[in-house]
């Protein structure tokens, strides 16, 4: 498991954020995809690259998925302009859950340049290496 410790402030709502590129994010993921036990998720390599505002913190949430119940708290993450998952590499969920966003791999910005991505970030992380099975990168 990888150890990520924020350098500044902690991110707020309304900071607005640039996702860093696809190949930045990878370059922090350990064998399973994750960076603190936190997933990059195949339907997030989308976002790559473009800028969003931070809706929320995250510290918590229900985990479900390893049947443990009750809460989970997740590393320094955040939630972007209420971005969900689409469930298309997930069997097709329609649970539309709120995506994590760890925040490192996310980059403070201060213009407001919403959802442009940076030039020649697109083409190059849609390529990236999404499993075929769309699971995690």
């Amino acid at each position: 498991m990888n150890t990520y410790r924020p350098v500044g402030r902690l991110l707020r709502a309304g900071d607005l954020v640039r996702i860093k590129p696809l190949h930045e994010i990878l370059a922090t993921l350990d064998s399973e995809g994750s960076l603190d036990g936190l997933p990059f998720m195949a339907e997030m390599v989308s976002y790559c690259g473009r800028t969003f505002r931070v809706s929320k913190r995250a510290h918590k949430t229900c985990d479900t998925q390893y049947g443990i119940g009750g809460l989970r708290v997740v590393p320094p993450a955040v939630h972007l302009d209420d971005l969900r998952c689409d469930g298309s590499a997930h069997g097709d969920c329609q649970a539309s859950c709120l995506l994590f966003w760890h925040t490192a791999w996310l980059t403070p910005v201060t213009e407001d340049v919403r959802s442009r991505p940076e030039p020649g970030t697109e083409q190059r992380d849609r390529a990236g290496s999404v499993e075929p099975e769309g699971r995690f990168l």
